[in-house]
């Protein structure tokens, strides 16, 4: 899909994208790595991270957010942050719509 949408924006030459783990990598050396949490053993090779995105936080396991934190550094930028996301889903308003 990523590498559908970059071409349709005429971008193929300089966004790069690969598909193990799926990454975007941008000209201006600004990498997007999308991984999976069900085996936060596998976050042990990735590093220089200064942004974390954790969508469905709430499935998350403590153990998986400790190994987070453990990536979350930059050899050159000072900023670091966590955002999270998550779906609550009320019952009684799914039956109301």
């Amino acid at each position: 899909m990523f590498t559908e949408i970059i071409e349709d924006l005429g971008l193929s030459g300089k966004v790069k994208t690969s598909s193990s783990p799926m990454t975007v990598k941008f000209p201006n050396g600004t990498k997007v790595i999308f991984q999976g949490m069900d085996k936060p053993e596998k976050l042990k090779s990735i590093n220089n991270i200064s942004l974390i995105w954790l969508e469905e936080c709430s499935e998350i396991k403590y153990s998986g957010f400790k190994e987070l934190l453990g990536r979350l550094r930059h050899p050159t930028l000072d900023l670091f942050m966590i955002l999270i996301g998550s779906v609550f889903i009320v019952r009684e308003r799914l039956f109301k719509l």
